[in-house]
């Protein structure tokens, strides 16, 4: 149960350019909720990119979840490169979690309890998915209480009326991809995963997420993670994607690289932009079928039923 304490809004005059489209507004919000009773005075800044022209249809909605320490707004370019595609893309800023930028110019650092420790990375993968097991059931919370708000809002989310609450995406950066993993394992309403140099928890992983869902990991990533990624594939019943893709690095789908008023994505943003894009062109309408094309400079592994790896005795998630 989520309690709603008090809501405040805010448009930033900040409009961007966007392929195809003349201008993407930037909504921040904010509010004070508890959740069920155990988490006072927690305040969302939630940013969201939307077409300014009308559409007959309802648009897909896309969660984009930051990682740690990195505000919603670092995600400008890419989610600017979604609108341009038909989507409406929302991020959240979670206390504690991200960086958070508020519309009246406080920045909240993230929590410093939620800092991995020196060698974490290097110790057995079942410590580094309890270390984070918190941040993620937090963060997954904080989607929850966002998209429901979304489902309920008329006059005071602009974009309300325009987007489907009941099929969402989502992507998640670094530790956003473990959250939108909690997220998906805990949420009818997700339609498929994207975790680009991120994990989905543990148990979510090997119990299967039932969507359609894509690990994006760069070559230096790659041979630490891709045996705890491959998880994933153990109860596959929707297509399942391992993909790792060149010339990246772990915060290259952030903006923080940017030299200021450059118009332009980098070539590796791009590459990754272009893999989210196909994948999630394809399936919004096929999320049974396999997708086969993919852009250059990208090798994927593909699973489109169980992979046979999960130890003896091993149960799946209907």
């Amino acid at each position: 149960m989520v309690r709603l304490f008090g809501l405040a809004i805010a448009v930033c005059a900040c409009a961007m350019a966007t392929p195809g489209v003349s201008v993407a507004e930037v909504l921040r919000w904010s509010g004070e909720f508890v959740v069920d009773g155990t988490t006072p005075n927690r305040e969302l800044v939630i940013t969201s990119w939307y077409p300014s022209i009308e559409h007959d249809d309802r648009l897909p909605l896309i969660l984009l979840v930051p990682g740690r320490g990195v505000s919603s707004t670092s995600y400008s370019r890419v989610a600017s490169f979604l609108v341009g595609h038909g989507f409406v893309v929302v991020s959240v800023d979670s206390p504690g979690i991200g960086r958070q930028v508020f519309p009246d110019g406080r920045v909240v650092p993230p929590d410093p309890r939620f800092e991995p420790p020196p060698g974490l990375m290097a110790r057995p993968y079942v410590e580094v998915d309890r270390f984070f097991s918190e941040a993620a059931t937090m963060g997954a919370g904080d989607l929850v209480f966002v998209l429901d708000r979304i489902a309920e809002a008329e006059s005071d989310v602009p974009f309300a009326r325009r987007v489907d609450t009941d099929r969402v995406g989502l992507i998640g950066h670094s530790l956003g991809g473990r959250i939108a993993g909690a997220f998906a394992a805990m949420d009818d309403r997700a339609a498929f995963w994207i975790g680009i140099e991120g994990l989905a928890p543990r148990d979510a992983r090997r119990q299967g997420l039932g969507i359609p869902a894509l690990a994006i990991l760069s070559d230096g990533v790659w041979p630490y993670a891709i045996d705890n990624v491959r998880e994933l594939a153990w109860c596959a019943k929707n297509p399942t994607y391992f993909a790792k893709v060149s010339g990246v690095a772990h915060n290259t789908i952030t903006d923080r690289d940017f030299v200021a008023n450059d118009s332009e994505m980098p070539a590796g943003q791009l590459r990754l932009a272009e893999v989210v894009l196909e994948f999630l062109e394809h399936h919004l309408t096929n999320s049974r079928s396999a997708l086969r094309d993919w852009p250059d400079g990208v090798v994927v592994e593909t699973h489109v039923t169980p992979s046979g790896d999960a130890p003896p005795g091993h149960s799946c998630r209907d």
